[in-house]
């Protein structure tokens, strides 16, 4: 999520969060469900006259935003498209499955009389002795892609004037499953009845979808891969489903059970 402080951090346990203004209404949800294309300028009020204008919800500062309303003129039809990949800068190192063999044994060893079989679950041992190793980070890491869309269209003339625009956000991060999507579309519609009355509209409608979340991070390295498996509480309420591709089909061991995670067969 995007955090923004104008005046701050003014509180422990407060929002510092900026009173956002759009078009003169204010604004409840979040700055990124607002197209960049959409905005015509930026104001920032940091001192006194926020909060003398918008009062107490302007105590941490406000952002004003003005949309594009359209100059007069002919018909514009616009369009903006973007597309990139991203990777994988810096891998964070792990411990591989020699490693973590080690570190598990020497940190639940109680009496040097204990060997590292008694300290392992029956599933670790197993999987010990098969030589498996499940490298996770490559397992569940990719090179990442984004792509935008924009499209508006603008009339405008002495009585009329309206600009309609959509945009389009898919963004897919360097996790597996790491998904972000956003679809907005804003109307901004003037018209002028009579000479001393304008009436009009600014309507935006904004749609996100921040699914999938990548675990691959803290997974066993002795464990196998699967191809897909569910993250829930551990006794059984089902939350995120989330898929490894390429990975290795497996029977549920103990040692995911005690994460959370509970395998599921799809149809």
């Amino acid at each position: 999520t995007l955090n923004i402080t104008v005046r701050g951090q003014r509180s422990i346990s407060a929002s510092s969060s900026p009173l956002i203004v759009v078009d003169g209404i204010p604004f409840n949800g979040s700055i990124a469900e607002i197209n960049t294309g959409d905005v015509g300028s930026i104001e920032v009020l940091k001192d006194g006259s926020a909060t003398a204008i918008y009062g107490a919800r302007g105590s941490n500062g406000v952002i004003l935003i003005t949309t594009k309303k359209g100059t007069v003129g002919k018909a514009r039809v616009a369009y903006a498209g973007s597309t990139g990949t991203s990777e994988l800068v810096q891998l964070p190192r792990v411990m591989n499955a020699t490693e973590f063999i080690d570190f598990k044994c020497a940190r639940l060893r109680t009496t040097p009389t204990q060997t590292c079989a008694e300290l392992f679950t029956q599933t670790e041992n197993e999987n010990i002795a098969a030589g498996i190793a499940t490298p996770w980070m490559e397992l569940g890491t990719r090179t990442g892609r984004q792509t935008q869309h924009d499209l508006s269209v603008s009339v405008c003339n002495e009585d009329t004037r309206y600009v309609l625009g959509g945009s389009l956000l898919d963004v897919e991060g360097v996790a597996k499953n790491d998904r972000f999507v956003r679809s907005t579309f804003r109307a901004n519609i003037d018209q002028k009845i009579r000479p001393w009355l304008t009436a009009g509209t600014a309507t935006q409608f904004a749609r996100t979808d921040r699914g999938g979340i990548s675990v691959v991070v803290g997974l066993n390295p002795i464990g196998h891969g699967i191809n897909e498996f569910v993250l829930g509480r551990s006794h059984g309420n089902v939350g995120l489903r989330v898929r490894l591709a390429g990975a290795k089909e497996c029977q549920c061991k103990r040692s995911l059970q005690k994460r959370g995670f509970h395998k599921r067969k799809i149809r």
